[in-house]
Order: C-alpha cells, then sequence, then structure tokens
C-alpha cells in the first residue's frame, strides 16, 4: 500500500487523537500535511493503522469513536469516494469536533455541503504553503487541541469538545480571510512591479539604441526625463555610465549619489561611486561610500581592500590593517593585501606579524618575488633571520636575475 511510505505508524493508543480522512489517491499531497502535524506532537489516525486482517469498518468505526478530532481532506477524489463520505456522516453523527480541508475548488452535494457547514472549512487552494500551514496550526490551537510536546513522555489531555465552536468558526474564517487578502495584495504588487519593470526596460533599450549610435548625449537625456517621473536604479546605474561615455566624470558621481540619496542603488553602484573617489584622492568621501558598501549583502573582497587603500591614504594604519585583514578573509590568495597588509604592520612597528603574514602569503601564492622580496628585506633586519632569509632565497624558484639581486641584497 502506499501508506507504506509513511515515516510513522497510524496512532492506535487510547490517548486523544486525530483521525484523518483522505482519498487514496490525494495520499502524495496529504502526508506531507499529516507528518507536520504529528511532528508538532499531535496523535495522527489514518488508515494505514488498519492491521492486516480486521475488519475495516469495525476498526475504522472505532478509531472515530476514539478520535478527539476529525480531519476531512475534501477534494474531487474524496467526495467520489463512499469510505470518506460515510466517516464523514459517521463522524458528524458522533458530534465529533469537525474539520474540513478543501484540497481544491470541488462542488459539494448540497446534502454533504449542509452538514459539513462553512465555518469548519479550510479553503487550502486559495493559500499558499505557508499560509495554509499558519491557518490549520490556528485552527487547532483555537479548537483548544492540546498537543504532546515533542519529546515528552506524558501525553497532556485534549479536550473533546471545542470551546464556543461558533466563534471559533468565525475566527477561522476571518483568518483566512486575511490570509487570502495578503496573497491577492501581493499579487497585486507583483503585477504592479512587472508592469513598471516593463516601463524600466522599455527606456533603457531606447537608450541602448542612441548608445549603438554612438549619441550618448541623447541617451543621457532620455534616462534624465525618464527620472523625473519615477525614480529606478537602473535608471540612475545608465546614467552614470553614460555620462561617464561623455567623458563627464562630475555627471557620473552626480547619478551615482542621487541613486544614494534616494536609496536606489546597489552594491556596485556604491562601490563604483567610491571608487571614483578614490581615484580623485577625495578620500573622507570615499571612505563613506566604501563602509555603506561594506554593509551591502553582496560584497566582496574589493570593498575591504579599496577601504584598506583609502585609510592608508590619510594615514589611518590601524583600520587600514583591519579592512585589508578582511579582504583576505573574503580572497586568501589576494596578493596586494598581503603586500600592503604586512607594509602596515611594519610601519606600525609590528614586524614580527608583518613577517607571519607574508609568510601565510608565501604558502598561499608560492614563489611570488614581490612576497619573497618583502620578506627577506624583514627578516634582514634581525641578524638572527638572516639564515632563513637566506634559505628563502636559496630555495626561491623564480628568474636567475631575480635570485641574483636577492643574494646581492642580503650580501650587503
Amino acid at each position: 500500500m502506499v501508506n507504506r511510505a509513511a515515516s510513522f505508524k497510524a496512532y492506535k493508543g487510547d490517548a486523544p487523537s486525530i483521525f484523518v480522512s483522505y482519498a487514496h489517491k490525494d495520499w502524495e499531497e496529504i502526508y506531507p500535511i499529516i507528518e507536520d502535524l504529528h511532528e508538532e506532537g499531535y496523535h495522527i489516525w489514518f488508515d494505514g493503522g488498519i492491521d492486516p486482517g480486521n475488519e475495516w469498518p469495525e476498526e475504522i468505526a472505532q478509531a472515530l469513536v476514539k478520535c478527539s478530532l476529525f480531519l476531512v481532506f475534501l477534494s474531487t477524489h474524496s467526495i467520489a469516494s463512499k469510505n470518506v463520505i460515510n466517516e464523514i456522516y459517521f463522524a458528524i453523527d458522533e458530534d465529533k469536533p469537525f474539520l474540513a480541508v478543501h484540497m481544491d475548488q470541488t462542488k459539494l452535494p448540497i446534502g454533504l455541503k449542509l452538514r459539513i457547514g462553512a465555518s469548519q472549512a479550510i479553503m487550502k487552494y486559495l493559500m499558499d504553503q505557508d499560509s495554509f500551514r499558519k491557518v490549520i496550526s490556528s485552527a487547532l490551537e483555537s479548537r483548544n487541541l492540546k498537543i504532546k510536546s515533542v519529546g515528552d513522555s506524558n501525553d497532556r489531555e485534549i479536550s473533546g469538545r471545542p470551546d464556543e465552536s461558533d466563534k471559533t468558526g468565525e475566527a477561522l474564517i476571518r483568518l483566512q480571510f486575511e490570509e487570502i487578502k495578503k496573497q491577492k495584495e501581493e499579487i497585486k504588487k507583483q503585477k504592479e512591479e512587472i508592469s513598471e519593470q516593463i516601463i524600466v526596460n522599455r527606456v533603457i533599450m531606447e537608450a541602448k539604441i542612441q548608445e549603438s549610435q554612438k549619441d550618448y548625449y541623447e541617451a543621457v537625456s532620455i534616462l534624465e526625463e525618464a527620472l523625473l517621473s519615477r525614480e529606478n536604479r537602473e535608471y540612475y546605474e545608465q546614467l552614470a555610465y553614460y555620462y561617464e561615455l561623455c567623458k563627464d566624470m562630475d555627471g557620473s558621481i552626480r547619478a551615482l549619489e542621487r541613486a544614494v540619496s534616494s536609496r536606489k542603488y546597489d552594491y556596485k553602484m556604491l562601490y563604483k561611486l567610491a571608487d571614483m573617489y578614490l581615484g580623485r584622492r577625495e578620500y573622507a568621501k570615499a571612505i563613506a561610500y566604501f563602509k555603506l558598501a561594506v554593509h551591502e549583502p553582496d560584497k566582496d573582497y574589493r570593498v575591504y581592500y579599496s577601504l584598506g587603500k583609502a585609510y592608508e591614504s590619510v594615514g589611518d594604519i590601524q583600520h587600514a590593517s583591519e579592512n585589508y585583514l578582511g579582504s583576505l578573509h573574503l580572497h586568501p590568495a589576494l596578493l596586494p593585501a598581503y603586500l600592503r597588509l604586512a607594509s602596515c604592520l611594519a610601519r606600525s612597528g609590528d614586524e614580527k606579524e608583518a613577517i607571519l603574514i607574508l609568510k601565510k602569503g608565501n604558502s598561499m601564492i608560492p614563489n611570488n618575488y614581490k612576497i619573497i622580496d618583502l620578506l627577506v628585506d624583514l627578516l634582514a633586519k634581525d641578524s638572527t633571520s638572516i639564515p632563513e632569509a637566506e634559505l628563502l632565497v636559496e630555495t626561491y624558484d623564480g628568474s636567475a636575475a631575480r635570485k641574483s639581486a636577492l643574494k646581492k641584497y642580503l650580501q650587503r
């Protein structure tokens, strides 16, 4: 039977339980739901609990009598199942707390619809997975179905009747209405975003057509006009790019700063803006924008390395060293970071730490002349470290000219 795929056995004890009624054709869709309920600590009975040789109707009837809640999954398949219909009527006749989950938009027979009632229904087909989980959890909790804590050996009592069932049904309807309303609002928002993106794509395409004709000023004009009606990240990004093509670097910077002030930017735009100020040696502004970029989720090693360079340019060796180290955490084979970090440490008087950094760099980037050259220079300053420097030069497997230059340096 398909029920053998279940990771847990149907509950057969005397403690309060939930009876699950469903059509076997719906098993693949139903099983994850009852598995979640089982993992939350609910006792679940489903027809996988019937022992071979037992009378099917008798054991189902016993499970129904014992259950504290009847949970039925309604679908095209289940309303065509005589077993499911019989279980529904039996549960209603026994006055069992009742909860129906509509898996699809199935038209119920009038008699069945009348007996089930709308207040005891969850319209799963109208909800996404998260909303459904929230609604069914609330439905069970609101009916005072106290669950057994997972891992707790003592079963807690579960009430056999819901308190204030009418109010419970109304609350369930309200909750579903709120969840469905949220989904509709989300769909509306997505449609609006799609519509806006179509407009954005059209504007950018017009600008690219002008770019293909090398009319960069017209491309700038198209984007500036578009920004009058809506601020958009892609507009600002392209505008900065076309100002660059116009050789107007001030215009490019202004476009990026407008994007930042309107919060229509991403990491790449922040990095570019900061890097432009770094190139202009306007270090205070470069540092400010690099620090903003550091907090972006899609940052990479470059922002730490460039921020280190900006700090080093203003003489802030401590912050420079911290950021060079940050770049190496993200890119352990970044040669310039090893060189600059070692130089900063040496300048601050921590030559031993600088040597350790260069040794790490040499292990990550073996046989690199720049690392070995600086490492030999630092080792040679301490007479006790000269043998180590000589060994480093001897094992250097680079060009003969460079190896000779290193040897001459040590001989001086």
